[in-house]
């Protein structure tokens, strides 16, 4: 079940893929994201929150995509800058976390500056599952602006290679993953858009989110650019049903569309009617 007003049964799904495979108009609207207020918002995910991300994606090859706008896309005020799902940092053993970390302009590393990171290293496990950096994105995003991001990443030949799509357009700069199945691993407070410090938050992120899908597979160039659609969100679960593991639309609720039921727990966040057009 999607978001109020939203939901689709199995058959009206197989409906919409049939009628899409056949060229015809798909019925779909999207009018709701999730304002966060860079205070104390959060959602997590309602059952399970620290292990639900891995277990659903960490096996294999897989694709995370979603919708983000904020404020102040390139923070100039730290070495931070703005994270559009969760940084995660912890000593004893080092854990790092990034999913869609971006860094500011003002970097003191020059790779960093104005990118994009999503990345998974475990020093209990000996390094990094995924790793992967975008150029500089500094001339491309702007603020209070809606932006699409995809992360690929796909498990071939015992080797992991991360790509990193905006507005449907591989921008990848470095890619250093490994191959390895991180499904039960342990993720320490994960709550969305924060950053979390030694198992604690030490900030919370102004941002609003739309659209969060994640698939069972490594998607192509072109079936990125396809779900960016010139900068107009379409029915994931029309076109991608079988491989959706999870389908967010944030209308009106943390409403998991998948099979699989996840709901988000939603704190203090508030739905708008700002949604990518």
């Amino acid at each position: 079940m999607l978001g109020l007003g939203q939901s689709l049964s199995k058959t009206d799904a197989s409906a919409n893929a049939s009628a899409e495979a056949s060229g015809a108009r798909v019925s779909f609207s999207n009018t709701k994201s999730l304002s966060f207020d860079g205070v104390n918002d959060t959602m997590e995910f309602g059952s399970n929150p620290n292990t639900t991300f891995q277990s659903l994606l960490g096996a294999d090859s897989f694709t995370m995509s979603y919708w983000m706008k904020a404020a102040d896309i390139m923070d100039s005020s730290g070495a931070n800058g703005r994270s559009a799902l969760l940084e995660e940092f912890a000593f004893g053993p080092t854990r790092i976390v990034n999913l869609g970390i971006i860094y500011p302009p003002s970097h003191s590393t020059t790779s960093f500056q104005g990118a994009m990171s999503f990345a998974y290293f475990d020093g209990n496990e000996g390094g990094y599952y995924f790793n992967t950096f975008s150029t500089n994105l500094s001339s491309i995003l702007a603020d209070d602006t809606w932006f699409h991001v995809a992360y690929t990443s796909e498990v071939s030949g015992g080797t992991r290679t991360g790509k990193i799509y905006i507005n449907g357009v591989d921008r990848t700069a470095s890619d250093a993953s490994a191959a390895d199945d991180f499904s039960s691993r342990e993720f320490k407070n994960f709550k969305i858009p924060t950053q979390n410090f030694n198992g604690g938050i030490g900030a919370y992120e102004e941002l609003s989110l739309d659209e969060i899908s994640f698939y069972n597979t490594a998607l192509n160039g072109s079936q990125v650019a396809e779900i960016y659609n010139s900068g107009v969100p379409r029915d994931e679960l029309a076109v991608h049903g079988s491989r959706l593991v999870g389908y967010w639309r944030l209308e009106d609720n943390g409403a998991d569309g998948s099979a699989n039921s996840n709901d988000f727990a939603i704190t203090g966040a508030t739905f708008s009617t700002s949604v990518p057009t």
